[in-house]
C-alpha cells in the first residue's frame, strides 16, 4: 500500500510537482475548485497543494477557499496560507478552532505552528515576569508621564505589561484631564476603554468622556449607568469571543475591535437596537476581511455593518497599535 497522501513528505511531494506543471495545467488546478469539480477531502487536499501557486494572489486563493468552509480543515488550510504572508492571529484562531481529527500532515503542520508561537510567547512571558519582579507595582508617575507623552503603542504598552500604582495625582488626571483630551499628546479611545475599569471609584457624576478625534462626547450620568454600560460590554464580548468561528473570513480581529469601541462611539444607536447578538453577528460577518483603510467601502452594507465600518476606519489608526501589541 502507498502512503496516506496528507503524509508530511507526500504533501512536500505533490506541491514541488504541481510548481513544476505548465503554466495552464497549473490554472487547470485551480479552476476544477473554481467550478465545483472537487469534493470533500480532495477539496481540502487541492487547497493545501496549490497555496505556492497563489501567495502573489492572496484575493483568489480567499476567495476560491471561502466558497469550502463548510469543510473541516478548510479554515486551518486558509490560516496556513494567511500565515505565510505575516497573518499571525487568524493562525492563533486557527489553532483554537481545529478538531483533533483533521489529516495528518495537517495536523503536523498546525502543531508545528503552534510550538514556534508558544516558545515565542514564553520568551515575551519570561521578559515581562523579569520586568515584574524588579518593578512589581509601576509608580504611577511613570503611567501619568506615558498618558501625558507617549504615542498609542507605548500607552497600550505599558497598560498590557505592569501593574500601576493608583495615585490620587494619577487617578486625578485620568479622570479629569486624559478623559477630556486635556494635557496629553495622543489620548486614545481603546486605551480609555482599558482604564475606565481602574477609575470607577474616582469619577464624580456627571462625568464627561470627550474624545475629539473620533468626534466622541459621551455624559455619564450616574456610577449605576456606567456599571450597566461595562457589564453589557463585557457579557457581548464574551458572547462574542466564544462564537467568532462563525465569522466567514479569517481575519476577524478588526471586527472585534469594531464591536469593542463601538461601545463608546455609538450609544445611541446601540440603545436602538439592543443586544440582539444575530444582528452583530450578521454585522461582522459583512465586515470580516475588510481593511478598513478607505473612507467608503465599495461593497454594500447594512446600516449596522455601515455604523460599524465608519467607527472602524475613524479608529483604524488606534486599531494597528493595537494589533502591533496584542497580535505581534
Amino acid at each position: 500500500m502507498g502512503a496516506s497522501r496528507w503524509m508530511e513528505y507526500e504533501l512536500e511531494t505533490e506541491q514541488a510537482r504541481i510548481l513544476r506543471l505548465p503554466a495552464s495545467e497549473q490554472e487547470r488546478l485551480i479552476v476544477e475548485l473554481e467550478t465545483d469539480q472537487l469534493t470533500g477531502e480532495d477539496v481540502l487536499h487541492r487547497l493545501y497543494v496549490i497555496q505556492p501557486l497563489l501567495l502573489h494572489d492572496r484575493e483568489r486563493y480567499e476567495t476560491v477557499a471561502e466558497r469550502f468552509l463548510e469543510i473541516e480543515g478548510v479554515e486551518q488550510v486558509l490560516a496556513l496560507f494567511l500565515y505565510e504572508l505575516g497573518e499571525r492571529y487568524p493562525m492563533k484562531l486557527a489553532l483554537r478552532s481545529a478538531s483533533p481529527y483533521l489529516p495528518y500532515g495537517l495536523a503536523l503542520r498546525l502543531d508545528e505552528i503552534k510550538k514556534k508561537m508558544s516558545v515565542r510567547e514564553q520568551k515575551t512571558s519570561t521578559v515581562q515576569t523579569s520586568t515584574m519582579t524588579e518593578r512589581p507595582v509601576a509608580p504611577g508617575t511613570e503611567l501619568m508621564h506615558v498618558l501625558r507623552h507617549g504615542n498609542w503603542v507605548e500607552q497600550m504598552r505599558y497598560l498590557t505589561g505592569a501593574e500601576f500604582e493608583r495615585t490620587p495625582a494619577l487617578m486625578e488626571y485620568i479622570t479629569d484631564k486624559y478623559l477630556r483630551a486635556q494635557e496629553t499628546a495622543h489620548q486614545s479611545l481603546l486605551v480609555i476603554d482599558q482604564l475606565l475599569g481602574s477609575v470607577l471609584d474616582h469619577l464624580s457624576y456627571p462625568t464627561i468622556i470627550q474624545v475629539p478625534h473620533v468626534d466622541v462626547y459621551w455624559t455619564i450620568s450616574s456610577r449605576q449607568d456606567l456599571d450597566e454600560v461595562l457589564l453589557v460590554h463585557q457579557q457581548e464580548q464574551q458572547t462574542l469571543l466564544a462564537s467568532m468561528h462563525m465569522l466567514q473570513r479569517m481575519d476577524p480581529f478588526r471586527a472585534l475591535l469594531v464591536l469593542r469601541s463601538d461601545q463608546l462611539i455609538h450609544l445611541e444607536e446601540r440603545e436602538a437596537i439592543g443586544s440582539d447578538m444575530e444582528k452583530w453577528f450578521a454585522a461582522c460577518e459583512e465586515l470580516a476581511g475588510l481593511t478598513f483603510e478607505k473612507e467608503e467601502t465599495e461593497r454594500d452594507l447594512s446600516p449596522l455593518a455601515q455604523q460599524l465600518y465608519r467607527a472602524s476606519h475613524i479608529l483604524y489608526p488606534e486599531v494597528i497599535a493595537f494589533e502591533q501589541i496584542y497580535f505581534d
